[in-house]
């Protein structure tokens, strides 16, 4: 069965925190990454959190690339979401581990869009090491594949940009940064940041899908309002949820949910 996106989970420990907390320097070497993958920029945008932390997001046309740092921690979890066979995300990885100076990383891939049921492949072992006690693991990332939505509902910016926003701003997060496009040929594409926060979509209205991901520091954000009130507007004929705890190097934790409308 064709996969209609590959997203990558990274967790990367051990880094430098002098560069984790540098904003600048981790733009420089995710752009960098981003070319390394043969990836496209449409835009980017990266922010200095109180606590030294960095969160930042480069659009690609394909996609997204995204990392959210945790200098005390020496720790960054990154997330690299593609729909092209000509993008080399591995390669991409490699890069940016090297140059956030990480002793240790791992990452999982997900392919979104099997139907009836998308597949994630865990672990993926990038580098030996053993697993750091000390990582940030109060993250949760949820996952979320809908099918079987109306495609007039679907594959312009400006179908999925209000809703989108409505649906986080109803969660109360902040949001600092957005970019909503539409890609060369069919569909639309999302991001929304915040501190230690992403929210995106992508969507393929000729098979009436929609992939969508909501990661935040646990107790923050309610991920699970967001997710309701995408589903009431959307009305997809049913749905999966996949819950994912970030922050443990080689096995995440995940529980899924399937949702017939």
């Amino acid at each position: 069965m064709v996969r209609l996106g590959e997203h990558y989970l990274v967790e990367l420990a051990r880094c430098d925190s002098r560069v984790l907390s540098d904003s600048d320097s981790v733009e420089n070497i995710l752009l960098r990454a981003c070319k390394e993958a043969n990836a496209h920029r449409v835009d980017h945008n990266f922010y200095s959190m109180p606590d030294k932390s960095v969160s930042g997001v480069i659009v690609i046309e394909e996609s997204h690339l995204s990392i959210h740092t945790f200098p005390e921690q020496e720790y960054a979890v990154a997330d690299f979401f593609t729909c092209s066979d000509a993008v080399n995300e591995e390669k991409g990885i490699a890069y940016l581990a090297e140059k956030l100076g990480s002793g240790n990383y791992g990452f999982s891939r997900l392919e979104r869009g099997l139907l009836p049921y998308h597949e994630i492949k865990i672990p993926k072992e990038a580098k030996a090491g053993p697993e750091v006690a000390d990582a940030p693991t109060a993250l949760s990332h949820v996952i979320l594949d809908a099918w079987g939505i109306n495609p007039a509902k679907l594959g312009k910016k400006e179908k999925i940009e209000k809703p989108f926003l409505e649906a986080v701003r109803s969660s109360g997060q902040t949001i600092l940064y957005h970019n909503f496009h539409d890609f060369p040929v069919n569909g639309a594409s999302g991001f929304v940041l915040g501190d230690k926060f992403h929210a995106t979509v992508h969507d393929w209205p000729e098979h009436g899908y929609t992939a969508i991901d909501i990661m935040a520091r646990e107790g923050k954000v309610d991920a699970n309002k967001i997710v309701s009130s995408l589903l009431s507007q959307l009305q997809p004929r049913y749905n999966i949820k996949t819950s994912l705890e970030r922050g443990s190097l080689y096995s995440p934790g995940y529980n899924t949910h399937i949702n017939a409308w």
